[in-house]
């Protein structure tokens, strides 16, 4: 949104109530806004305060029936006046009326918007203020005020027979980042935070330029949701890496770099490192006791493998008339685990290839510095539905982005986290995440001080 205050000559601030109409208890929310909004804008506010995603048209209805709408409506005829041309002052007045706000045509939210209150604008007050508000929106797609009601009796009803299916629906449509489904619940703060959000963007100045680009790509419906979401990673807090965390986290690296030293080591001809560098890294790094079949071949060795591309990626080695050495990084970096761990951290996803392998690794960043404890398949359906909110879809049939693909795409850095302690992952399948593996993703996210 791009409306600033003294863009308009009016700064008379309105107080509005929104109520979803025939919503029983009622869903509302009282809002303060600039009188001299756009309607283009007021529909975005409506959304986010709400808690609804832009997925569908939209229309304002006056009392007289004039309407206003997006360029697509009045390309099709549906509408009247372009909404970006009226403002909320110009079609709700004391005088007017309540204005009709209707949201997907589908399932025909409509929700009616009255003046409660027009007040001067305070000096230094935010033009755009969520007051009160009572109950979530319903969830989109649930088929209208009857539907959305039809929906809640099930769910709150373990016999009904719909039961199963009706949670397994509501599950795949809220998504991961959301709390769970309550439909009487309503946060406030969050609410106030996603309006703010899509009112003056949700990107913030810490964060990496990798992240940035994701939120400023996703669905813009998604925006809000998914830095709601990040707000458990606090990425506005400093992050600071304990020595000890450090020595244990860059030990695999500065064995390798100590191991390659000053001469480097010579490449099978294959390209591979030698079967007795493989075997003795397997011995001194402790991860021949937990890994099976050969240990004595790098293509066997998945850790040894996964450890030398990723140092490779990062610039701490290089390969060399057929031999790996040290880069100038490295020879530096190699004594000092805290300046090290944190150029892993710092070089981690922009080392990767652009494109959808650059966002799985930065999502993932995202759901380890969010930690907690997950299942392998809710955290590759976590890294999915990111992926879908950012277009990515499947070569072959322009599906979803499958959980199969999804571990193409992470699951070498998540067996390169484990063998650094970064992640926990029983034999179950749980992903757990350590203190230090937390800080490790928050540094990946956030952009190195200036």
């Amino acid at each position: 949104m791009d409306f600033k205050p003294g863009d308009r000559p009016d700064l008379r601030t309105y107080r509005i109530r929104v109520a979803l109409i025939d919503s029983d208890p009622e869903i509302w929310r009282l809002l303060e806004v600039p009188a001299a909004l756009p309607l283009s804008q007021l529909h975005e506010v409506i959304q986010a305060a709400m808690g609804w995603r832009r997925s569908h048209q939209h229309v304002f209805i006056s009392v007289d029936q004039q309407r206003w709408g997006d360029a697509s409506l009045l390309e099709d005829g549906l509408v009247g006046r372009d909404e970006r041309d009226a403002t909320l002052a110009e079609v709700l007045t004391e005088e007017s009326g309540p204005l009709i706000y209707e949201y997907d045509f589908g399932d025909g939210w409509e929700h009616v918007v009255e003046l409660i209150e027009v007040i001067p604008a305070g000096a230094g007050t935010p033009p755009i203020q969520l007051i009160r508000g009572d109950r979530r929106a319903p969830l989109e797609d649930s088929g209208g005020v009857d539907g959305y009601a039809e929906l809640v009796a099930v769910l709150a009803d373990p016999e009904d027979e719909e039961h199963s299916s009706a949670r397994a629906w509501v599950d795949a449509t809220r998504g991961p980042w959301l709390p769970p489904f309550d439909p009487a619940g309503f946060d406030l703060e969050r609410t106030r935070r996603a309006l703010t959000r899509t009112y003056y963007a949700a990107r913030e100045p810490g964060w990496s330029s990798d992240l940035t680009a994701v939120v400023s790509r996703l669905f813009p419906g998604l925006q809000a949701e998914f830095a709601g979401y990040l707000d458990a990673a606090q990425l506005d807090r400093p992050v600071v890496a304990q020595a000890t965390d450090a020595e244990a986290i860059t030990r695999p690296y500065r064995w390798l770099l100590g191991r390659l030293g000053a001469n480097g080591v010579k490449l099978t001809a294959a390209g591979w490192l030698p079967p007795a560098v493989v075997a003795e890294a397997m011995r001194e790094l402790n991860w021949g006791a937990r890994e099976s079949g050969t240990t004595t071949r790098e293509d066997g060795a998945l850790p040894v493998m996964n450890l030398r591309q990723s140092a490779n990626r990062v610039g701490l080695i290089r390969k060399q008339q057929r031999a790996l050495h040290l880069t100038t990084v490295g020879r530096r970096l190699a004594e000092d685990p805290p300046a090290l761990c944190a150029h892993l951290a710092r070089r981690w996803i922009p080392s990767k290839r652009a494109g959808i392998e650059r966002d799985a690794a930065t999502l993932l960043a995202v759901a380890l510095a969010v930690g907690g404890e997950l299942s392998s398949s809710d955290l590759a359906n976590t890294i999915a539905y990111g992926l879908d909110g950012l277009g990515w879809v499947e070569a072959a049939d322009h599906g979803s982005v499958s959980e199969e693909s999804v571990w193409q795409l992470i699951g070498g850095d998540l067996h390169l986290f484990a063998d650094l302690g970064l992640v926990d992952v029983d034999p179950e399948g749980t992903v757990r995440v350590p203190p230090a593996g937390r800080d490790f993703a928050r540094a990946m996210l956030t952009a190195p001080p200036t």
